[in-house]
């Protein structure tokens, strides 16, 4: 079955992570118990949590990488560090001919900067000077503007976690002005969702209707979103936790996507042969450990360009055409609807946007979400117009709804008001 499968991949990695950890002396064992103690890693944090395993057996016997390893805690966050940590020692082997191990390069860091003259500099800034040179001449040399700032940090973090900080000062150079990608027009992400198949096109548009990352709508199980069949709408969608903040926060589905579900639901069926239990995920692949969000990007990117050669759609900016440009239009159609910016950044996920609504929550309630999310959907739906009519049409079914309730009112209070004579004596007969 497609979640035993799952499950089994993720029992190999574990057992992986087990034969890791007698050679990395710990680390891997850390990251094992991690992931036995979230039973819903999401198909993307368990591929990368399968590379940190094979970094680790390089780098996981080393104190000063277990030490570092330890204080991280994300698994995006610990192989994206890993990794450029590991890049960086290569670049020093190949590039400065420095042959020490990371324990080594944390204490000849501290030799230099303690046993070192009061006025040697540049023994006390021998290590500060080779990240500057690797971040200001390597990397920008390559074109890895955008990387830089990250391997800085990464890099630096490892000698701090080490209690053997750089000295000296040290800055990430301004590279080239890098040009916004063009921000995508409603009616052009329309025609490119419409265009692609059910299996492509249902989480695409569910990204769009939330505004959640993509990796968030790939790990979607069916449980979930299981109200849709009790008939509620907008669909709540609720989560914990995102970057630095593990506050929670809900968004939401509109029609749309509930149908699109709905239909997908009976796809999932047909292809696997059986129902989708609560714990399946919605999306699971052909491997049935999760769509890639790369597979995403690619047929969002080709449609886009196949019907922008046909004049189809205006946007032809090949490097505007992926996912994480839907979550740029959520909030852009959410400000053209005039509602508060600290809604939409809430149901984003954005960490300031969640404490504006935690320091505010008894001015704000459920229903300014619901309110503020059906505002937002005509905009962020495959038919405008019949979203607007959907809309328009609820609102003339409240207020005739309330006008009902107004006149059952009245005609209470009318009752109450005349006399009761039921029980009332004719006049006296003389």
């Amino acid at each position: 079955m497609l979640s035993r499968r799952y499950m089994d991949r993720v029992k190999s990695i574990d057992t992986k992570q087990e034969q890791a950890a007698s050679k990395s002396g710990g680390v891997a064992a850390a990251l094992t118990t991690d992931a036995r103690g979230n039973n819903h890693l999401t198909p993307w944090e368990v591929k990368l949590q399968a590379k940190t395993e094979r970094l680790l057996l390089t780098w996981g016997g080393y104190e000063s990488v277990r030490r570092f390893m330890r204080k991280i805690s994300k698994v995006a966050t610990r192989f994206a560090y890993l990794s450029m940590l590991n890049q960086y020692m290569t670049w020093l082997r190949e590039a400065k001919q420095v042959t020490m191990d990371p324990d080594d390069l944390v204490q000849d860091n501290l030799v230099c900067v303690y046993n070192s003259s009061p006025t040697d500099v540049k023994t006390k800034r021998r290590h500060t000077d080779w990240l500057d040179e690797y971040v200001n001449d390597y990397l920008l040399n390559k074109g890895l503007g955008t990387k830089r700032a990250s391997s800085a940090a990464a890099v630096r973090m490892f000698y701090k976690r080490n209690d053997s900080q750089l000295v000296g000062d040290f800055s990430v150079a301004e590279g080239r002005a890098v040009t916004p990608d063009r921000a995508l027009l409603a009616d052009d992400v329309r025609v490119v969702l419409k265009t692609l198949p059910l299996h492509s096109r249902t989480p695409l548009l569910l990204e769009w209707q939330s505004g959640v990352e993509v990796n968030r709508v790939l790990s979607l199980r069916w449980g979930q979103i299981a109200r849709m069949w009790e008939g509620e709408y907008p669909l709540k969608l609720e989560f914990t936790g995102r970057k630095r903040h593990r506050k929670q926060y809900h968004t939401y589905l509109g029609r749309d996507s509930i149908e699109h579900l709905k239909a997908w639901h009976g796809e999932w069926t047909r292809l696997y042969g059986r129902e989708p239990l609560p714990d399946d995920l919605v999306f699971p692949g052909k491997q049935g450990s999760g769509v890639g969000h790369q597979y995403l990007n690619a047929r969002l990117k080709a449609v886009a360009m196949n019907l922008a050669s046909k004049k189809m759609v205006k946007n032809g900016n090949r490097s505007s055409w992926h996912s994480h440009m839907l979550r740029h239009s959520f909030k852009t159609e959410g400000e053209h609807a005039k509602v508060d910016s600290s809604l939409i950044e809430f149901m984003m996920g954005h960490e300031q946007g969640i404490q504006q609504v935690y320091d505010n929550r008894s001015e704000i309630y459920e229903g300014d979400f619901v309110e503020a999310y059906k505002r937002m959907e005509p905009a962020l739906s495959l038919d405008y117009n019949e979203a607007v009519a959907n809309r328009q049409s609820e609102e003339t079914n409240k207020e005739m709804l309330k006008l009902i309730i107004d006149l059952q009112r009245q005609v209470a209070e009318m009752r109450k008001s005349q006399p009761d004579s039921s029980g009332a004596q004719g006049p006296a007969r003389a």
